[in-house]
């Protein structure tokens, strides 16, 4: 089946893109979980030209970011808000953000507010420490 081995590939990419920063489903909707507890805007930067450079971008109507195992943020943190949403203004996708907690889930307060944004949604989105 084409969309099996489009999959495959895609995940195969993602997986080689971005080791150990994150683990990746692939489906119609793509689900990034990110894996390590301090989160730097480099990584996340890097990680987003990966997903471009393999196509995952451009043939996919959602992203699932999970922030449960992401700690800390570190700074500056605004950026890497600003580059989930840049993702999804750019390619017109719709971008679900979960499992924040403490001082990423401050963060995110302070960014979004209790706004839902054009493309992005924030949701179990626990009280900031």
């Amino acid at each position: 089946m084409l969309w099996d081995r489009l999959r495959a590939r895609w995940l195969k990419a993602a997986h080689e893109s971005a080791p150990q920063l994150a683990t990746f489903t692939v489906d119609r909707r793509t689900h990034v979980r990110l894996d390590r507890p301090t989160l730097r805007y480099a990584d996340l930067a890097a990680l987003i030209a990966q997903l471009r450079t393999a196509g995952i971008v451009d043939r996919c109507a959602e992203f699932a970011f999970d922030f449960s195992r992401v700690e800390q943020i570190e700074a500056p943190w605004t950026p890497v808000f600003a580059a989930l949403f840049d993702l999804c203004r750019r390619s017109g996708t719709r971008c679900v953000i979960t499992g924040l907690h403490g001082q990423p889930g401050a963060m995110a307060e302070l960014v979004f507010g209790r706004r839902r944004l054009a493309h992005i949604e924030v949701v179990e989105q626990s009280a900031a420490a």
